[in-house]
């Protein structure tokens, strides 16, 4: 007998299971040469264990595909899960895994599949005598199924398990049902779509490949042979119009799949049915620049504008305005310059008040883009706003002209800079507005020589986007130019008791003295008072613009015309 018929069945009935008084009968190998017949009883099958007289243990505990694509299932075991009796094959290419415990012979079984193939035992942990491995074979070598698969101790002992053919599902048939979505001619990504499918057996599983029309879809069936799936995704697969077709695979209760059924490739192809056209062109929009009335940069009550934009991949157009703001001239015709009206709103500068959607109608995709036309029918609120309360002078007396910082603020943006007349004072540089426009600065330069008093700005400027003028301040149109800047001040000698600076006093009480004569700077030594009575360490304000001594010791003690005064009127 050669070595390839070596654990064969040698008359075997076309069955899928043994019962009652049936046996299985196998040809094996003496040890020493030759071969004899085995006939195995059905209650023997997976049972395991030793014939007559065997010493090693074995069984086998497991069956694999060695594919991963391949399946065994309907494993039956013994009563206590751990030796497999029989079980269902996709496949012939498997792998058998066996336990094994060391026998007198050798501490490592010798085991061997069939006779024939032999199995690298290794030991289960490092203080036990159970060993496992696995090896590798091809059911086909075995001749026609069902297979019985047996193993061997070099002991004795011997196991075996019934394998039969699990044949694979088949899918008979698969389409998409209820055609494209309304009023379409094509899909696109995101679309969803319904198949239809039936099998030549139950099934339980279903996979559509992320391939064709669909991203990939799966889930559990309610076991039968016809299934219709809803809400399949179509895919995004580029823009140019493309006849796709769609995969799809079915797997059977002991989880053996089917092939994959290719719509395109087995079926006519049937628009509609086995295959869709897809495209995921979008409608392309592009907003261009916004044409004012001359000299405008917005609407005003009853002005138009031109919209200058371009759309691409559409064939259907709807231009609104959401707030109301606009009217538009063929909302549903599409033109390059589109012409619009301002309707209500009276100022608007940063919220889109026109909106188009693009509609591409073979895949029903759609874009949208706004963009704003500017509003400005009301006169904007405009408010000044001063650094401090009063605002000091400088300029004599070795001090430098004072330059404050005056704000203009408006609710609306400007067309351009705004112009304002300060009574008093002199405007340096000019008008910076800041990026909206909205807020507007200059230095104003108060000089001792200036007045002091209240005032208030006025020929107010400002000229809206539109064109309109404000010439009136809501907030802010008054300012107070007083007090002066600190400053230092040389006494000439007694008997004069008296300095003339360059600036006018403009409040008493907010005067700062200090006398250098008789303290640090800034101590403020001196304190005013109303009149030239003596008084120590007293000084008072003739003229407006005069500093008098009042502590006579002290104006008597300056005979070298030294003595120095700090005098400041602050804010």
């Amino acid at each position: 007998m050669a070595d390839e018929d070596k654990g064969k069945l040698s008359s075997l009935p076309q069955v899928s299971a043994l019962e009652g008084g049936e046996f299985v009968e196998m040809i094996k190998p003496r040890p020493g040469g030759g071969f004899r017949n085995v006939r195995i009883p059905a209650n023997k099958l997976g049972g395991g264990g030793s014939g007559s007289g065997a010493t090693g243990l074995v069984y086998i505990v497991d069956v694999n595909p060695i594919s991963p694509t391949d399946n065994v299932g309907s494993k039956v075991k013994t009563a206590d899960n751990h030796t497999l009796i029989s079980c269902m094959t996709s496949t012939t290419l498997v792998s058998v895994t066996v336990e094994a415990v060391a026998g007198p012979s050798a501490f490592t079984p010798n085991v061997t599949l069939n006779g024939n193939v032999p199995v690298i035992m290794n030991r289960v942990g490092t203080d036990g005598i159970l060993f496992r491995g696995t090896a590798n074979i091809d059911l086909a070598a075995l001749g026609a199924a069902p297979y019985i698969v047996s193993v061997e101790h070099g002991d004795g002992g011997e196991d075996t398990v019934l394998i039969t053919v699990d044949a694979a599902p088949v899918v008979v048939l698969a389409r998409i049902t209820n055609g494209y979505p309304v009023g379409q001619t094509e899909v696109k990504a995101g679309d969803t779509l319904s198949v239809t499918f039936s099998a030549d057996s139950y099934v339980m599983e279903y996979e559509i490949a992320n391939a064709g029309a669909f991203i990939g879809k799966s889930g559990v069936l309610t076991p039968g042979i016809a299934h219709t799936v809803h809400g399949v995704i179509v895919a995004d697969r580029g823009v140019i119009t493309q006849d796709l077709g769609f995969q799809i695979r079915v797997k059977k209760a002991s989880g053996t799949w089917s092939t994959w059924y290719d719509t395109q490739s087995i079926d006519p192809q049937v628009d509609g049915t086995t295959a869709v056209k897809l495209s995921n062109l979008y409608p392309t929009i592009v907003m261009g620049a916004i044409n004012y009335p001359n000299g405008k940069q917005a609407l005003d009550n009853g002005d138009s504008a031109v919209l200058n934009h371009t759309v691409t991949d559409a064939n259907g157009y709807t231009y609104s305005s959401p707030n109301g703001q606009l009217t538009i001239v063929s909302p549903n015709a599409y033109a390059v310059a589109k012409l619009v009206t301002h309707l209500s709103g009276g100022y608007n500068d940063n919220t889109n008040n026109l909106t188009l959607v693009a509609r591409r109608t073979a895949n029903g995709a759609t874009s949208t883009a706004s963009t704003l036309v500017k509003l400005a029918t009301v006169l904007p609120q405009i408010s000044v706003t001063t650094p401090a309360a009063r605002l000091r002078s400088g300029g004599n007396d070795g001090t430098a002209p004072q330059s404050h910082l005056i704000t203009i603020t408006s609710n609306q943006s400007l067309m351009e800079a705004p112009s304002l007349n300060a009574p008093e004072g002199t405007w340096s540089g000019s008008w910076v507005g800041n990026a909206t426009k909205k807020v507007w600065t200059r230095n104003l330069i108060i000089h001792d020589n200036d007045d002091k008093g209240a005032f208030s700005f006025n020929s107010l400027v400002a000229k809206t986007i539109s064109a309109k003028v404000q010439n009136s301040l809501q907030a802010g149109g008054d300012y107070t130019v007083g007090g002066f800047v600190f400053r230092t001040l040389t006494v000439p000698a007694y008997p004069v008791r008296e300095i003339t600076f360059g600036a006018q006093v403009s409040n008493t009480a907010k005067l700062r003295c200090t006398n250098l004569s008789k303290g640090s700077s800034g101590s403020l030594n001196f304190a005013y008072q109303a009149d030239q009575t003596n008084a120590l360490n007293r000084f008072t304000i003739t003229n407006g613009n005069t500093w008098y001594n009042c502590d006579g010791a002290n104006a008597t003690s300056n005979t070298g015309g030294t003595m120095q005064v700090e005098l400041e009127e602050v804010i």
